[in-house]
C-alpha cells in the first residue's frame, strides 16, 4: 500500500466521520418583538438581521429565538431569511442553525420552550391556546411548571429554566424561602423534556449544583445541564449593546459538543450534559487525540 493510497483511504474516512465537535450555542435571544428589547432608534428589520449577523459573526453554531411570551420574533427572522431580494442576508443561514423558541412567564417565574426550525405557526398558535397564552393573557397560570414542561414535550419541544438565580427565575430565592416546595422542584427538575437550567452567575451555580444534590432533586437517573445564554434585548451598534438587561451575543454563550448542528443533534447533547456540555469557558479545550479509523496493509500478514 503506497502513500496515495493511504491517503486515499484516509480522506474517505474522513468523509464519512461523525463525530461530535465543540460549537458555541445561545438558546435565549429576544427581538423586537419583545416588549423590553431596546431598539436604540433602529428600524425592527435592521435589528432583527443584526442579531443573526452578530451570531454568525460570533461562530455561533445554533440560536434560538425566544420572545416573551410570543413566537413573533422566529416568524419575523424566518421570514426575513426567505426574503430574495436580500441575498446577503440570505447566505448567513447556510453558517447557522436558527431554531423556534419563546420565553413563557410561568408562575412569576420564565422557562424556555425550544422546537424544531420547522415548528409551523398553525401548531405555535394551537400550544399558546392550549397553555393559556392569549391576546387577553401573557401569562401561564393555568398549569404548574411540571405540567408546562410535559405540554413542551407533547409538542416535540425542549424545555430549560431561564436564568435560575436572576430575576424570575425559578432559583432566585435559593437563600430564602422559595414559591415552590422542594417537591415540587424536584418533579420539575425530574421532567423528561427539561433538559437545562441557565444560570447567570458562577457562585450562584455552585451554590444551587450543591442544594440540588442535598435535597436529591434530581434522584440517581437524572442529569441535567448547566447553561449559559446571552439573554440578549438589543444590538450593537458602533460597538455598544443598546439593551438594558442581559449580553450583547457572544458575550455569553454555552459550549457543547454537536453531532451535527440541529434541533436533533442539540436534544441528544442536552441529554448528556458530562461528556457533552461545556459550561464555562475558561474550561474549552478539549483536543484529545482520537481514532477515527484504520488502514491495514494486507500484503503484511
Amino acid at each position: 500500500m503506497n502513500v496515495k493510497e493511504i491517503n486515499d483511504v484516509y480522506n474517505n474516512l474522513n468523509k464519512k466521520f461523525q463525530g461530535a465537535k465543540v460549537a458555541k450555542i445561545d438558546l435565549h435571544i429576544h427581538t423586537p418583538a419583545s416588549k423590553c428589547f431596546e431598539k436604540a432608534g433602529n428600524t425592527e428589520d435592521f435589528c432583527y438581521k443584526s442579531l443573526v449577523k452578530e451570531a454568525v459573526e460570533n461562530d455561533i453554531k445554533i440560536i434560538a429565538i425566544t420572545d416573551h411570551n410570543t413566537f413573533d420574533g422566529f416568524n419575523k427572522v424566518k421570514n426575513l431569511l426567505n426574503d430574495k431580494n436580500d441575498v446577503e442576508f440570505q447566505k448567513l443561514q447556510k453558517n447557522i442553525c436558527i431554531l423556534c423558541g419563546i420565553e413563557i412567564d410561568c408562575l412569576s417565574k420564565h422557562l424556555l420552550a425550544i422546537f424544531d426550525v420547522n415548528f409551523k405557526e398553525e401548531l405555535q398558535q394551537k400550544f399558546m391556546i392550549e397553555i393559556g397564552l392569549n391576546e387577553n393573557c401573557d401569562v401561564v397560570d393555568t398549569y404548574g411548571p411540571s405540567k408546562l414542561v410535559e405540554i413542551i414535550e407533547n409538542y416535540g419541544g425542549i424545555a430549560i429554566l431561564a436564568h435560575v438565580d436572576a430575576k424570575n427565575g425559578f432559583f432566585e430565592e435559593f437563600n430564602k424561602k422559595s414559591i415552590f416546595s422542594g417537591r415540587t422542584i424536584a418533579k420539575l427538575l425530574r421532567e423528561k423534556a427539561l433538559c437545562g437550567i441557565q444560570y447567570c452567575n458562577d457562585s450562584a451555580k455552585i451554590k444551587i449544583e450543591k442544594l440540588i444534590q442535598q435535597r436529591d432533586y434530581l434522584g440517581n437517573d437524572t442529569k441535567i445541564s448547566f447553561l449559559k445564554f446571552s439573554d440578549a434585548h438589543g444590538i450593537v451598534v458602533n460597538g455598544e449593546y443598546t439593551g438594558r438587561s442581559g449580553h450583547k451575543i457572544g458575550e455569553e454563550y454555552s459550549l457543547i459538543k454537536l453531532s451535527e448542528s440541529s434541533f436533533y443533534g442539540l436534544k441528544l447533547a442536552l441529554k448528556d450534559p458530562d461528556s457533552r456540555v461545556i459550561c464555562r469557558i475558561e474550561n474549552t479545550e478539549d483536543e484529545r487525540p482520537y481514532i477515527i479509523g484504520m488502514a491495514l496493509d494486507c500484503d503484511l500478514f
